[in-house]
């Protein structure tokens, strides 16, 4: 119970840690470019100051602060929120160069996933697994492997008796090569009960074994089966030198339409079923991203390292691309109304434009509560 008690505790702050160095890189791309620009910082702040600050002090004309949530983290510049033509303010400045200050941010997370998808992919081979969510096996970079991998077996089965375990990759059953679910229970049912040679891989250590099994008659489902659960992923892999040097930003493109295929696949789903149930039990927030890493934590220990990285370069992904998005209240929707000024000449109305993003600001609250919410519910 006290190490269940201790490992929560530590995917939570492992969480509030992840998110809150992502935001604060983030703030920090507005921050540089801000002063860059000459516009008067006047707070940089890491968390969230509710319901106070931790910790606060003035250096020269900017204030650093440690708020009390420790999750995320902001910049407070001059003029930002209000129409203040004076000095140094955010709004005085040019438009392209506000564009550049808001943009920013979303430029330092891109930067920082390719980087770190950079590092994990070269440490690893520059190959990485991906499991296929809905049928999702294709990507436009890179060179691709479809494989089977065994995530349980079946107690006192022929693959148990075999030491088939989970974790194992099915390479061949009787040396022909097996890519789908489909491939295996068709070379495993044409078997009628005679033993088959399987070749293996530890997806872990890449270590490879032969292993012999019979596969034993279902009168359930009429066929013969080796009694294990299989799930299909793909091996992506960036073989050439070029792929390598570019592989940050193409594993990263990659990975944003392996997202919205998936995306695009629950919600296909959920029309077709005339309910929401697939997204609500695909798609988490902060409180199902903490769930996972968790996990990782209890299954892995210390082996969580890489994954939660990858869940760390993946995030810091998905941060640019709903902040450069044309949504109130994030950076994109800023960025909106200052495009809208570069192609009118004539900016937008100070106050019209507060109010859009107060309104999308609230809508954001809900949809997080909402979010929130319905992780929370998975848990029981």
């Amino acid at each position: 119970m006290l190490l269940t008690i201790a490992i929560i505790a530590i995917g939570i702050v492992v969480t509030a840690a992840l998110i809150t160095f992502l935001v604060t890189i983030h703030e920090f791309g507005h921050f540089l470019t801000a002063k860059f620009f000459g516009v008067k910082v006047e707070e940089f702040g890491i968390g969230f100051p509710f319901p106070g600050r931790l910790w606060k002090k003035k250096f020269g004309e900017t204030e650093y602060s440690i708020g009390t949530l420790p999750a995320g983290g902001f910049v407070r510049l001059f003029g930002e929120e209000e129409e203040e033509n004076k000095p140094r303010s955010f709004s005085s400045k040019p438009a392209w160069q506000r564009a550049v200050i808001i943009v920013a941010g979303v430029f330092v997370n891109f930067v920082f996933a390719f980087v770190l998808f950079t590092a994990l992919l070269g440490f690893s081979g520059w190959k990485t697994q991906i499991p296929q969510l809905f049928g999702v096996n294709h990507f436009p970079f890179g060179s691709q492997e479809n494989q089977v991998l065994v995530v349980d077996v079946e107690k006192d089965s022929g693959a148990d008796t075999a030491g088939i375990e989970a974790g194992d990759i099915i390479l061949s059953v009787n040396e022909k090569k097996i890519e789908s679910i489909e491939e295996l229970r068709g070379g495993t049912n044409a078997s009628k009960g005679q033993a088959l040679n399987l070749t293996l891989e530890n997806s872990q250590t890449e270590e490879k074994r032969q292993a012999q099994v019979t596969p034993r008659y279902n009168e359930e489902e009429k066929r013969w089966l080796i009694g294990v659960a299989p799930s299909e992923l793909t091996v992506l892999s960036y073989p050439s030198l070029a792929e390598k040097i570019f592989v940050g930003p193409l594993h990263s493109a990659n990975m944003l339409q392996y997202q919205y295929e998936v995306m695009k696949n629950l919600f296909s789903t959920s029309v077709k079923e005339g309910n929401a149930t697939p997204i609500t039990q695909n798609v988490s927030g902060v409180v199902g991203v903490g769930g996972v890493i968790t996990q990782l934590i209890q299954v892995l220990g210390f082996g969580a390292a890489v994954p939660l990285l990858t869940v760390m370069a993946l995030l810091s992904l998905l941060l640019a691309i709903i902040n450069v998005l044309p949504i109130p209240a994030v950076d994109g929707g800023r960025l909106f109304f200052v495009l809208v000024e570069l192609v009118t000449r004539k900016k937008v109305n100070a106050t019209v434009e507060r109010w859009v993003h107060t309104a999308g600001f609230g809508i954001l609250i809900v949809l997080f509560v909402l979010i929130t919410f319905n992780d929370i519910l998975k848990f029981f």
